[in-house]
């Protein structure tokens, strides 16, 4: 499956901003599924990956996961 193919599911394009949880959950393991073709990686979609909605939203998260002291943006 297709990794545009997971998260439309028959949708309007407009409407991906509101993912469910169920579809989110798909498409974490189709990016494993890739990880694994490509890199040969076996990884664990559950705890190992995260979908964002956007570059500020990742770096945000991986600062908030990783920074002990306070950070000021």
């Amino acid at each position: 499956m297709p990794l545009l193919g997971a998260m439309s599911g028959g949708r309007q394009a407009a409407s991906l901003r509101e993912a469910s949880p169920t579809r989110l959950r798909l498409f974490r393991h189709v990016i494993a599924k890739k990880v694994r073709w490509y890199l040969g990686l076996d990884i664990d979609p559950e705890t190992q990956i995260t979908v964002t909605s956007g570059s500020t939203e990742a770096m945000a998260s991986v600062m908030l996961a990783t920074v002990d002291d306070q950070v000021l943006f």
